[in-house]
Order: C-alpha cells, then structure tokens, then sequence
C-alpha cells in the first residue's frame, strides 16, 4: 500500500469536517415501525419525518426494511430510530409523545401507512 496515497484519501475525507459542540440536553429515543406500499421510496419517508419534525428531531435511522412472507405482496416493512433532543432545554414525555403522534398522522394521511 502506498502510504503518501492512503494519507491523501484520508486528509481529503476529512477537509469537510465541523466540529459541533456536544449538546448538554439529553436526548430520548424512539422506535417507530411501519408498512407502507413497496413502491414508495424510503427516501420520500424520511423527508416526510424529517420535515415534520424539525428543532426537535435530531437523528432519524433506519434498522429494518422487510419485504416477503407473512406480508402483503404489495407491502414492506420499514422501522426507524428516532432521536429526538431541543438544543435548548430537556423535552417532556409528552412533547415527544406528540412529535411521534404527529409524524405517525403525517404518514397515515400521505400513504395510508399501518404503524405497527
């Protein structure tokens, strides 16, 4: 291997890299599993959450997409992390309650979703 290359390939990955201050709020967690149409895109989904929940939505991750037995032929199943922290102070239960509700209404009412 060529060190003088890998140095290269390393110095350019990292020339677009921010350091960000590390939030002292703590974050909450939540998974959110749902099945939808095969045909609509995941990257369409994840918009949909994302723009539903932004300030308060920090990460969103997908864990699992499963399409085949024991599901309608025209479905998949889709799950998701979610991560949701305020950069100014802890959120309540309740306002992550209703930051899911309202991402789980969202998808209901754009694909007719079956949140599981």
């Amino acid at each position: 291997i060529d060190e003088s290359a890998l140095l290269n390939i390393i110095l350019k990955a990292n020339v677009n890299k921010q350091i960000v201050p590390l939030n002292k709020y703590p974050a909450a967690k939540r998974d959110l599993s749902i099945l939808i149409q095969k045909n609509v895109p995941i990257a369409d989904i994840l918009k949909l959450i994302d723009d539903t929940q932004e300030g308060v939505l920090e990460d969103v991750e997908i864990f699992d997409i499963y399409a085949g037995k024991n599901l309608p032929e025209d479905k998949k199943s889709v799950a998701f992390h979610l991560l949701f922290r305020h950069k100014d102070r802890t959120l309540s239960t309740e306002e992550i309650n209703q930051a899911m509700d309202k991402i789980e209404r969202d998808l209901i009412a754009r694909w007719n979703v079956e949140v599981r």
